[in-house]
């Protein structure tokens, strides 16, 4: 386990996550997509910028990062090499148990009485870890980040669905939300686009965990698995006469 020793020494490592970054141990089985979906349901994630591999080649990409993005991992005492599918793969109950013992030793409670340069170091360290436990425990977080250690980064410029069979189903999805007259119908949508969520979830394990790591096709599944889950949050804010918003 990680002491808050470690975690103060891997702080000034460790980059903080763009706010506009929006599992079993391994994701290769329906069953496990099905739990990593789950638990997003609980944790939803805010919308991120997707990828661009525009100006990376394939040959840089299969070379690890060295950049300290890594020590997320690191952090919560987890090696990538250990774990299932090159890092894809992590189990969210350890994830969150030592999410909350590291927590638990920043809490304002144990600061009483100490120096504002103490307290002011726990809150730093309080972000850190927040921040590093949602990329681990966030699917799509956690795509992007494994991404950006092969060097492919998010970019501010949009890219969308090369798959016109997929971008019809989005608008598909979109029209049936737009038509939908009840809580029910809207159900039914969140309900089929849970499916095309949990397969994209298997396949992302699947193109992490080859040997080696199917990088471009991770990047689209990528992107495709961002116009699911945000399917899936237009579905659950879904009110009468309300308007469908799809951040893509």
């Amino acid at each position: 386990m990680t002491s808050l020793r470690t975690t103060a020494r891997l702080l000034p490592r460790l980059p903080c996550t763009p706010a506009a970054r929006p599992c079993g141990c391994a994701l290769s089985r329906s069953s496990a997509a099905a739990a990593s979906y789950n638990q997003y349901r609980r944790n939803p994630a805010p919308s991120f910028a997707p990828f661009s591999s525009s100006s990376i080649s394939l040959q840089q990409q299969q070379k690890p990062s060295k950049s300290a993005s890594s020590d997320v991992y690191e952090l919560f005492g987890l090696s990538l090499q250990d774990l299932p599918q090159n890092g894809w793969g992590v189990d969210e109950k350890d994830v969150k148990s030592t999410w909350r013992k590291l927590m638990g030793g920043t809490h304002p409670d144990r600061m009483a009485g100490r120096s504002e340069e103490e307290q002011a170091e726990a809150a730093q360290q309080s972000t850190v870890v927040n921040r590093a436990y949602e990329t681990l425990f966030n699917p799509l977080l956690r795509a992007q980040h494994l991404l950006e250690r092969h060097g492919i980064t998010s970019s501010d410029e949009a890219e969308g669905l090369d798959d016109p069979d997929l971008l019809l189903q989005v608008m598909e999805f979109r029209e049936r939300l737009e038509e939908a007259s009840s809580e029910s119908e809207a159900a039914e949508v969140r309900a089929d686009n849970r499916e095309h969520l949990e397969h994209t979830l298997t396949a992302l394990g699947n193109a992490f965990g080859a040997s080696p790591p199917d990088l471009e096709q991770a990047r689209k599944l990528t992107i495709e698995l961002r116009y699911w889950l945000n399917i899936d949050k237009a579905a659950r804010e879904w009110a009468p006469g309300a308007r469908v918003e799809l951040q893509h």
